[in-house]
């Protein structure tokens, strides 16, 4: 019984001395311990105002006609919708660049607790208000539907590097 206690103690010790880096720095002997830190995830909110967005790539059906724009590939559409970018300020503010380049105010908020669905309102001089449905943050993208009178649009946003 003593051989095995003897033995045990003889590997957990080989275990804890192999467990270790050990490095010579200037003659002296440094261990080092590494750890893992884990870091919390950025929030939707976070991920929205840290870079301007635009377009990456519409589906839209108007009055049962289908066009699409996929940026550097097609448009059908008769908009520009490279040209549209936004940005979104923490304070639910930012600004809405639009498809002749003009500039516009934006007032944004989250109006669901599982932040699924964003209102947002494009001031002067022709005010809109449009809810993104479906919304969806996917690393460098975000994914949205909206409805209007007539027309339904589906959308990927891309982060501007």
């Amino acid at each position: 019984m003593k051989i095995l206690i003897a033995l045990s103690l003889t590997f957990l010790s080989f275990f804890i001395f192999i467990s270790c880096k050990k490095e010579s720095v200037g003659g002296t002997q440094t261990v080092i311990v590494h750890d893992t830190v884990v870091l919390p995830l950025p929030t939707r909110k976070q991920i929205l105002v840290a870079k301007d967005w635009n377009i990456d790539a519409l589906l839209r059906n108007e009055n049962g006609v289908n066009t699409e724009y996929i940026k550097g590939v097609s448009n059908n559409t008769g908009t520009a919708y490279q040209n549209i970018k936004i940005r979104f300020n923490a304070d639910n503010t930012g600004t809405y660049t639009d498809e002749i380049g003009g500039t516009h105010t934006l007032n944004w908020s989250f109006t669901t607790s599982d932040e699924r669905i964003v209102s947002l309102t494009i001031g002067p001089p022709y005010a809109n208000t449009f809810i993104w449905k479906l919304f969806e943050i996917n690393g460098t993208y975000l994914h949205g539907a909206s409805a209007y009178p007539g027309g339904l649009v589906t959308f990927r946003y891309k982060q501007i590097p």
